[in-house]
């Protein structure tokens, strides 16, 4: 378990929410690059194994200044990121990386865990249940995943790991330009911050580290769901 900061120079004013697919187009330009397990399994229906910051300093204006530098964290289950610290000087058409460095997660928990970034679920899950029973099922579901998990029994996990999840009613709307619909305009993610309160057990104290370090909800690979 491990986390990176990444240092990056803007090639471009770039505003915060722009920021979200600037940011997720760097991370898997390095995964195609580095053609590793990583990227037989971004495209496969799970949840990515990694979650990251928005850029900071945040600008007065929430634009980013072209040719600053900037850094974002990136927290992740897999050892195979660490490679990153191989790619200063990777480009895309917006940034280019300066600087990498690395270190292990040393977690202590804290009980509770509130979005950095928001969390995304889509419409057709919000459909089938509450958010907060995805959210649940989606925390038990990356714990179990992660394969740092000591106990695997669903029944068990989903009475004694979580007291409270508390979504915010404000939505945020994150848009991103290489996704389209079909009349040609950008998607739009709608997302929303949470709080989550865990029970005070030693799995549920893993569950909470697995959660902090992965992220929460749909497409944290996309910046959403890093939490603190």
């Amino acid at each position: 378990m491990f986390r990176l900061f990444v240092s990056v120079s803007p090639k471009r004013p770039i505003t915060r929410k722009e920021s979200y697919e600037v940011t997720a187009i760097l991370i898997r330009k390095f995964i195609d690059l580095h053609n590793g397990d990583m990227k037989k399994a971004h495209y496969q229906k799970t949840f990515s194994h990694y979650s990251f910051s928005n850029l900071y300093p945040m600008e007065g204006n929430y634009v980013y200044q072209q040719d600053r530098a900037y850094t974002f964290e990136i927290r992740t289950l897999k050892r195979e990121l660490l490679d990153l610290r191989s790619y200063v000087g990777l480009e895309t058409e917006d940034v280019v990386v300066t600087s990498v460095s690395a270190s292990k997660i040393l977690y202590g928990s804290k009980g509770m865990l509130q979005s950095e970034t928001p969390v995304y679920v889509a419409k057709e899950k919000r459909k089938k249940k509450s958010i907060e029973e995805y959210i649940r099922e989606n925390i038990l579901y990356r714990y179990v995943k992660s394969g740092c998990n000591s106990c695997d029994d669903l029944d068990w996990l989903r009475e004694h790991v979580i007291k409270e999840i508390r979504v915010n009613e404000d939505t945020i709307t994150v848009p991103f330009k290489t996704k389209r619909l079909k009349n040609g305009e950008a998607y739009r993610y709608h997302c929303t911050n949470m709080t989550i309160v865990f029970q005070h057990n030693d799995v549920a104290k893993e569950v909470e580290k697995i959660v902090y370090i992965s992220g929460l909800g749909q497409n944290t690979s996309n910046g959403f769901g890093f939490m603190k």
